[in-house]
């Protein structure tokens, strides 16, 4: 008489070598992390059981691909939650959870892939992340201010693991929804060469416009005064300074996004991770030469729709901009501030500073004659 596969599974429990995971006890566990996380939703610190969880079921899974990559050795992949990228002294970065490639023959470690957690709060009459409306509109933007710290992440990893790859698949999970970027070392320096290009030619323009405003204030300021004028009833408008170079960061320097706030399980109850998410826990496997064990984590078969990228792109652009759109913004506005401001003395109890402090490695002489490069000190 053939035997039942519960019957089979009752052999494999019962024996101390080996340890059966059921998928319902797992999606049970992963059902309940979720849960966790919604009941304090504005805590970040309620999403890390959720990370463990998903991070370590994978390592449990994976197994080295020896046999296509025999000259690496014997690997390992391991959870290691809050893991540690050290840099100089007291400076390093701390990413939730990440897998972590263990060569027991060199003894060298390095990330996989990891994942970065944030919270998402629900309002008070929302009852989840699944029903709340708003819920993914919210995460999208939590999503473009998480990229600054994902990048860091990314670099710092660059640096401190020699004998890492070139490149890192990083998860970001924001509540119940996830994205996927992969962020490449040489790509990265390009970038912050480009930007740096980018801002040399903003400032030099800026010091351009100031140069002929201020010429022009002084060529004001030399006329002979005029007859008797109409009585000005009010102050006329200083210009906006307006300039023309554009900050913007082309496709190719970005980082490659796969998957952007997409929801990580289908059911509610959780019936299984979702088809994209295996999908790209495949791609990060692959990348480091990892297969799992059949399970639940398998691929579907036949997944032909393909993410929405769009919004996700824009995104990732502006994060990547906004900090030389703010340095830019700044310095506009101290520039204003000193070409438009009547002179005040500090003093006086009606003494206004300016909106910006303009340290001296960013004064702009006030005088007509040649301008000092932006980003070196003037003494007016």
């Amino acid at each position: 008489m053939a035997r039942t596969n519960d019957q089979m599974v009752t052999d494999l429990y019962n024996n101390p070598s080996i340890v059966v995971i059921r998928k319902e006890e797992s999606l049970t566990r992963l059902q309940n992390n979720i849960d966790l996380a919604q009941s304090q939703s504005a805590s970040e610190s309620r999403l890390y059981p959720l990370l463990n969880r998903i991070v370590s079921d994978l390592c449990s899974f994976a197994k080295h691909d020896s046999e296509t990559q025999p000259e690496e050795g014997s690997k390992e992949l391991q959870c290691h939650s809050q893991a540690l990228f050290p840099g100089e002294e007291t400076d390093y970065q701390v990413p939730d959870c990440a897998a972590c490639v263990f060569n027991s023959d060199s003894l060298h470690m390095f990330p996989a892939f990891w994942f970065e957690g944030k919270a998402l709060p629900l309002k008070v009459h929302e009852k989840n992340w699944h029903s709340a409306a708003v819920a993914r509109e919210r995460a999208m933007e939590i999503f473009e201010k998480s990229i600054p710290q994902l990048r860091q992440q990314a670099n710092y990893a660059f640096k401190c693991f020699k004998h890492g790859p070139t490149s890192y698949h990083v998860f970001l999970i924001v509540g119940i929804f996830w994205s996927l970027l992969i962020f490449k070392k040489q790509q990265e320096e390009d970038v912050r060469d480009y930007i740096e290009e980018m801002e040399v030619a903003a400032k030099q323009e800026l010091a351009d416009i100031a140069r002929k405003l201020i010429e022009k204030k002084d060529q004001a300021a030399s006329l002979p005064p005029a007859g008797k004028r109409r009585r000005i009833t009010s102050a006329p408008k200083n210009p906006e300074i307006v300039t023309e170079t554009m900050i913007t960061v082309p496709d190719h320097l970005l980082p490659q996004l796969l998957y952007v706030n997409e929801p990580l399980v289908i059911g509610n109850p959780v019936e299984n991770y979702s088809p994209f998410f295996l999908k790209a826990v495949a791609s990060a496997m692959d990348q480091n030469h990892f297969v799992l064990q059949p399970s639940w984590f398998d691929v579907p078969p036949n997944i032909n729709s393909e993410p929405n990228l769009s919004e996700g792109i824009e995104k990732l652009r502006l994060a990547y901009e906004q900090d030389l759109r703010n340095d830019m913004s700044s310095e506009k506005m101290a520039l204003e501030d000193h070409l438009f401001s009547p002179p005040q003395d500090p003093n006086d109890e009606t003494y206004r500073p300016p909106r910006v402090n303009m340290g001296e490695d960013r004064k702009y002489k006030l005088r007509s004659g040649p301008m000092a490069n932006p980003g070196t000190s003037s003494n007016p």
